[in-house]
């Protein structure tokens, strides 16, 4: 029997989520309106290589994106495709944010 592959440690921590929201979307700088009091911009969370169905990848995974591009665009598509479609690699700017992350359990992870 074939074990299934080790999942990286996960986090979750809402401080990270509301440090990456408050940046603009990378895609079309959209977002960092506060509108009623929300934030529009929105944490999308890097799923390549990620296999437990119905969890969420750790947070320091995660990529500022305005509601269009995340919301309507990027889940009606193949994550690898659209991320290749705009020739982004969300990895490296998740990694960047999480070196700056308020949550030093977040930091941690990528140091």
């Amino acid at each position: 029997m074939i074990a299934a592959p080790k999942q990286p440690k996960r986090v979750d921590s809402e401080k990270h989520r509301r440090f990456v929201a408050e940046h603009r979307c990378i895609l079309c700088t959209k977002g960092v309106l506060v509108f009623a009091g929300y934030v529009v911009s929105q944490c999308c969370h890097d799923r390549r290589g990620f296999f437990c169905k119905g969890k969420r990848p750790c947070d320091s995974k995660t990529t500022p994106m305005c509601y269009q591009h995340h919301e309507i665009e990027q889940h009606k598509m193949n994550e690898q495709a659209f991320w290749d479609k705009h020739g982004i690699d969300p990895s490296l700017i998740s990694a960047q944010l999480s070196e700056k992350s308020p949550d030093k359990r977040i930091r941690e992870l990528v140091a």
